[in-house]
């Protein structure tokens, strides 16, 4: 997840501070920060990974739960646990080093229950919804932060422009879009998919953007029905 940017503690702690300002306006105790973008892809830019810019830890994947006060909680598996102490400031930053067998979400949730918050507050567009059904299931009450309304406290790079897409002839995939639809909709004629995962979406459009790191997809997301893939 390479990337140019170069966080010091100073900006950390600032953006740190920026969320903590948020949470009080909405009365938050804590707020979920994940790794993904708006895709809720794993592999992103640093400049569209949230998580990175209050803790200044650079890995594919971590979670992060920031307190109303006191500091945030990075929750990273046994790839990560040297580098997340390297690169954190570990004076503003509590990693929590998940071991074999655990999953990240199960021992932050495992957190919550001991915490049991008031109210926790996380971004809509970045999250699973499987992770806010199990947070409501648990009985907490989740408030949801609207599309990049955190940059209204933290100063996020802008995406640049990105590749143009390009369709690939069916001779080299197998399958046009429409055979492929045609078996998708082989016993469901009347009924409509909404597709979300990136690789799914280039397959059923035998298209490549290559518009994040280690993915030849396209940042998108479909409508499928028996005739034909409506991609936005």
């Amino acid at each position: 997840m390479g990337n140019k940017l170069n966080l010091n503690h100073q900006q950390v702690a600032a953006n740190i501070q920026g969320c903590q300002k948020l949470m009080a306006q909405q009365e938050m105790d804590y707020l979920y920060i994940s790794s993904f973008d708006p895709y809720l892809n794993e592999y992103v830019p640093l400049s569209d990974s949230h998580r990175f810019y209050v803790t200044n830890f650079t890995g594919s994947m971590a979670e992060v739960l920031v307190p109303a006060k006191g500091k945030p909680r990075l929750y990273v598996d046994g790839r990560y646990h040297e580098q997340a102490d390297l690169e954190c400031d570990l004076d503003q930053i509590e990693v929590v080093k998940v071991g074999a067998n655990r999953g990240l979400l199960q021992e932050l949730k495992d957190d919550l229950k001991k915490l049991q918050p008031n109210k926790i507050g996380l971004e809509l567009d970045r999250t699973a919804y499987g992770f806010y059904r199990d947070l409501k299931e648990l009985g907490f009450k989740v408030e949801g932060l609207a599309n990049q309304e955190l940059s209204s406290v933290i100063q996020f790079e802008t995406r640049g422009k990105l590749p143009a897409i390009n369709g690939i002839d069916a001779k080299y995939i197998g399958r046009s879009t429409q055979e492929k639809l045609q078996l998708i909709f082989e016993e469901e004629q009347n009924c409509a998919h909404f597709v979300t995962a990136i690789d799914s979406l280039a397959w059923i459009t035998n298209s490549r953007g290559y518009h994040i790191p280690f993915s030849s997809a396209f940042l998108g997301v479909g409508l499928l029905t028996a005739a034909k893939a409506y991609i936005f």
